[in-house]
């Protein structure tokens, strides 16, 4: 992370720079935990921004009524479908214009 944002303000120093966290999802959290930590804490340290999901996001994974009307469903309930990114779209737009 430390380079990977380095090297983004180095060779595009007058870019609008952010990152979006993952979400936490039950299952996988010492893994996607340790990355969104690691995420926030960099970024924090560059001064870059960061939307996370876990505290923005606004679905709830642990009800399976969002988790069928939000996710590709089935034996995939990790990655949005066309809903799912039409409710996260207008939450990163207006992250985005915030920059």
């Amino acid at each position: 992370m430390n380079l990977i944002c380095q090297t983004l303000q180095t060779r595009a120093p007058t870019s609008k720079i952010a990152f979006i966290t993952p979400y936490l999802r039950a299952g996988i959290e010492s893994r996607c935990e340790n990355y969104i930590t690691a995420i926030k804490t960099v970024c924090r340290k560059y001064s870059i921004p960061v939307f996370d999901n876990g505290a923005n996001g606004g679905i709830c994974w642990t009800s399976s009524a969002i988790r069928e009307a939000l996710t590709l469903g089935g034996t995939d309930t990790f990655h949005l479908n066309e809903e799912g990114m039409k409710y996260v779209a207008s939450k990163y737009a207006a992250f985005l214009r915030s920059l």
